[in-house]
């Protein structure tokens, strides 16, 4: 049976509610004496591949829930994975490099992983941009074209992380998910795109 309006209002609101989440965590990490830059930073970072998956989720959710509605979680879901990557890339920038561009280059060439997060950074920034409903009529069927590029962002990110983290298993998971997600895309399982 598919969700009602007022459920996929409620749906926001946790969707919401999840995105400022991490934010109670830091809060509570100041307070206890656990707070570093590089534990929010490797959380920023975490928390902005995870809105992303879930951002691929929703059409797929959409279409097998036969909820429509659903597609109003997507742009919520992809800001907030844009606004944690966003402070993910402003820590390494600033706390970590002092925006030295010399020091950035240095990072980039002896840890190459650094620029595949800068693409996917780069291409959340554009769909970030070009998100609302001004952009949408504007880029009329380019837009869709547009967006499609959330699958290579969400791989760009996977690849990032599983490089960066290779110890943890985390980092597999999220690029198994998220090829599994771009399989189910180019099986073309929906008749038409949500």
């Amino acid at each position: 049976m598919p969700l009602s309006s007022s459920t996929v209002g409620f749906l926001r609101k946790i969707v919401h509610g999840l995105g400022l989440l991490p934010i109670i965590y830091m809060g509570w990490l100041a307070v206890s004496g656990g707070f570093a830059p590089g534990r929010v930073f490797g959380l920023c970072g975490l928390t902005a591949l995870s809105f992303l998956i879930l951002t691929l989720c929703v059409s797929p959710a959409a279409k097998l829930s036969n909820t429509p509605l659903l597609i109003k979680l997507r742009r919520p879901c992809g800001l907030w994975s844009f606004a944690w990557a966003a402070g993910h890339a402003g820590i390494f920038l600033i706390i970590f490099m002092h925006l030295d561009v010399g020091r950035i280059v240095q990072a980039v060439q002896h840890r190459p992983f650094i620029a595949l997060g800068q693409g996917a950074f780069l291409i959340l920034l554009t769909l970030a941009l070009t998100s609302s409903r001004r952009a949408m009529n504007a880029l009329g069927r380019n837009w869709r074209r547009l967006h499609r590029l959330i699958y290579l962002a969400v791989l760009l990110a996977s690849a990032h992380f599983w490089l960066a983290e290779s110890e943890s298993p985390l980092p597999k998971a999220a690029a198994v998910l998220a090829v599994l997600l771009l399989l189910f895309r180019l099986r073309g399982a929906f008749s038409k795109p949500v």
